[in-house]
């Protein structure tokens, strides 16, 4: 399955700041992913024309470590830190998460280039990254495909090379034929900037304060402050995919940095809406409903049964445990497509890597069957093609040869 986002999960360093720099995303040993140009920039977030970026942390009294700039390869991988890309942070976090999404997502990552302790200059000596780290490869479902622990380097303003281990293929066979799933792309919100950036627009029932507004649930941090009612047991969050961009959530996943800590502010009775218009005055249609929900772990997933596109879609809380207002760290909205079954007769390497599977399960629904089975023989010095047609099943009307 295509790689969607890949999240680095950082611990706080021994120096006085915690920095990360130059991060290169590679197909093969030489052609590098280019991040483009950019198009918005803060200490927490941003977007170029290939990547969206946000984490938890950053510092924001200097425009030189917004968090775009760490994968802005336009930009100087190593070097005098004004000319540098990298992220910074002085927060007194234990741990922060960078996330890095691709706008198309990958179909072959071979190598990561980064620099964990970025500068030269003067100031480069008290920041970088120290303590090994986590590196977490996500799917378009969501889910982590692969996690590996790296030892940073400790050298100054040295790249390091970071090489994805290589990943096995699966096919289940029967008799003569060979079977694979495919996955089609996942379908979800983006990673907002604000309440209308990228696209779309995220609304509220109300806000607690400036820093809590409808935008701060959709940013993919699971950890984060996010949305929070004022000062009510209830409320809504709302998000707008805007004309033309419908898609069939059949997928929802709420995170809440304070699930374990302080469940009193936690979610407890809700319903999942959809709609087309936007109104939410009764034309809407309940997609799922919880009474009395626990919320047992930060992040849980929530999958529904739906084929119908909607514009519009809504969490609607009724109640909470019992806090003085509600909240959600982050929601994210999904269309998962269903898989495609592949029929090859060949196990020869390109076959394989083109069709086989990173991994094979069988609780899921199949919605087209692709047969890549080749039938041949050679006759003189062309081909000739054969294929059979069970006429039982099917009626020919006309045979065109070209």
């Amino acid at each position: 399955m295509a790689i969607k986002r890949i999240r680095f999960l950082l611990q706080k360093s021994t120096l006085q700041y915690t920095a990360l720099g130059g991060v290169r995303f590679y197909k093969s040993e030489t052609e590098m992913i280019n991040s483009g140009t950019q198009i918005t920039a803060s200490a927490t977030s941003g977007e170029t024309q290939n990547f969206l970026v946000s984490s938890d942390a950053g510092y924001s009294t200097s425009s030189n470590y917004y968090l775009p700039y760490l994968v802005d390869n336009n930009k100087k991988q190593t070097g005098v830190y004004t000319d540098l890309c990298y992220w910074l942070t002085d927060s007194a976090s234990a741990t922060y998460t960078i996330t890095v999404e691709f706008k198309v997502p990958l179909e072959n990552l071979y190598k990561m280039e980064f620099v964990p302790r970025p500068d030269t200059s003067t100031i480069g000596a008290n920041r970088g990254v120290d303590k090994p780290f986590d590196i977490e490869l996500i799917n378009e479902s969501g889910s982590v495909s692969y996690r590996y622990n790296v030892s940073p380097i400790t050298q100054l303003n040295t790249v390091q090379t970071f090489f994805i281990p290589y990943k096995s293929k699966m096919l289940l066979s029967s008799g003569d034929k060979y079977y694979s799933t495919l996955s089609l792309p996942v379908l979800e919100n983006p990673i907002m900037t604000s309440n209308s950036l990228p696209y779309g627009v995220a609304s509220s029932s109300s806000d607690y304060d400036s820093s809590t507004t409808a935008f701060s649930a959709f940013r993919r941090l699971p950890t984060g402050v996010g949305w929070r009612s004022k000062n009510f047991r209830f409320g809504w969050l709302k998000y707008d995919f805007g004309i033309g961009r419908e898609i069939a959530v059949n997928n929802y996943v709420i995170s809440l940095a304070y699930a374990i800590s302080i469940p009193t502010l936690s979610p407890k009775d809700w319903t999942f809406e959809g709609s087309n218009t936007g109104m939410f005055t009764g034309e809407q249609v309940i997609l799922d409903s919880k009474t009395n929900f626990l919320f047992e772990k930060i992040t849980m997933n929530f999958t529904i049964k739906n084929r119908e596109k909607f514009r519009f879609y809504r969490i609607n809380i009724t109640d909470n445990n019992t806090g003085a207002f509600t909240y959600i760290s982050d929601l994210l909205l999904q269309e998962i497509p269903a898989k495609k079954m592949v029929i090859i007769d060949s196990l020869e390497e390109t076959a394989i890597s083109s069709y086989g599977a990173d991994a094979i399960e069988i609780n899921y629904r199949i919605n087209e069957i692709v047969d890549k089975r080749r039938v041949s023989n050679s006759r003189d010095s062309g081909e000739t093609f054969e294929h059979t047609i069970d006429m039982s099943k099917r009626r020919i009307d006309k045979i065109t040869l070209s």
